[in-house]
């Protein structure tokens, strides 16, 4: 084996004699937020992590994308989440590196029964809904939040007078 394959984690390799190694400029070192972007987006609710790969999945968004930028891209029902690197931007979409793929709980498992009648869930597409039981019919749609689907069909429901 070579040194440098033998060489432990900890030590720095030693000088070769003879041999200029190249040097980074001093002034290199620049914070990440004057160069590269982080944007964050939720995929449209038939985007596979394949889908994103492709580069009409980007189309629409490049103009707002730029090379080196990162983006989180969630899937609709929050099954998993890619963080990627914008490599180059076309006119017919973006070209993506994948640098990291999460498998997350969906929340589409997530249903919460209010009364005999009606039950929080989440619908692909739809966002949190409040569904009535008896067909499935969602009478509150479009939520971005199981909290504020509730709290929009308390609203409807009928109070007692006192």
């Amino acid at each position: 084996m070579g040194a440098v394959a033998e060489m432990k984690a900890d030590e720095a390799p030693a000088p070769a004699t003879g041999v200029k190694r190249p040097r980074i400029a001093p002034h290199a070192p620049i914070e990440a937020q004057h160069y590269r972007r982080t944007f964050w987006m939720k995929a449209p609710p038939e985007a596979t992590r394949e889908d994103v790969s492709y580069m009409e999945f980007w189309t629409g968004v490049q103009k707002y994308l730029q090379r080196h930028d990162i983006v989180h891209v969630l899937a609709d029902d929050e099954s998993w989440e890619l963080e990627i690197c914008i490599e180059a931007v076309r006119t017919a979409g973006c070209e993506i590196s994948v640098r990291k793929s999460y498998s997350r709980k969906p929340i589409s498992s997530a249903s919460t029964p209010l009364g005999d009648n009606h039950r929080s869930e989440w619908r692909a597409g739809m966002g949190w809904c409040v569904v009535r039981t008896s067909d499935g019919y969602p009478v509150i749609k479009g939520l971005q939040s199981e909290a504020a689907a509730v709290l929009e069909w308390q609203k409807t429901q009928p109070r007692k007078v006192a």
